[in-house]
């Protein structure tokens, strides 16, 4: 009975999140979407700094345009985001595969004696052969954060920890890449 009750609650949610979407992308007020609104949208939203695709936009909408009246009432919207949030799941999986198959792969490269874990000498070796070749890199940070992964605290990670780890590692460059494009957007 609990299982049913988070699927309504959950779908009450989708629900009003898209009804609050619809209406925030319907400037006009006149209970429908049209192409340039959401084209307008996308650029305040989402595509700020990206290069979006405007023919492949163009396509979407007018899949879901059933009438051919060139606007989306709600449940056209409706659609139409269904379809581009299942778009999205399938993209983001493909992304978790291709990714968890280069950790293991990483992984295994890294535990030189094979035994399933990776040491802390393991991972400082693989740094100075790879990734740190000419630069100064610190053990202390770097001991640190195996030490923040190692949840059993026995000297080692598996996998699983080992994930984690990179995860944080991956998210912390990805925040100061996106530091540094800010910057230099202000300095232009």
């Amino acid at each position: 009975m609990q299982q049913g009750n988070n699927c309504c609650q959950e779908k009450k949610e989708c629900c009003e999140k898209a009804k609050a979407t619809f209406e925030q992308m319907d400037s006009n007020k006149d209970g429908f979407v049209s192409f340039q609104e959401l084209i307008t949208f996308m650029e305040q939203s989402e595509c700020k700094g990206k290069d979006c695709c405007k023919e492949q936009a163009k396509a979407t909408f007018d899949k879901f345009d059933a009438d051919h009246n060139g606007l989306l009432d709600f449940k056209e919207f409706c659609e139409m985001m269904k379809e581009i949030h299942h778009q999205k799941e399938e993209k983001c999986c493909g992304e978790k595969k291709e990714c968890c198959e280069k950790a293991k792969a990483t992984f295994e490269q890294i535990d030189s004696n094979k035994d399933g874990f990776v040491s802390f000498q393991e991972l400082i070796t693989f740094m100075e052969q790879s990734e740190c070749k000419g630069k100064d890199c610190c053990k202390e940070q770097a001991k640190a954060t195996f030490d923040k992964f190692d949840a059993d605290h026995n000297g080692l990670l598996d996998f699983k920890e080992f994930c984690e780890m990179m995860k944080e590692i991956h998210h912390q460059k990805e925040q100061q890449c996106c530091q540094e494009k800010k910057e230099c957007c202000q300095k232009k």
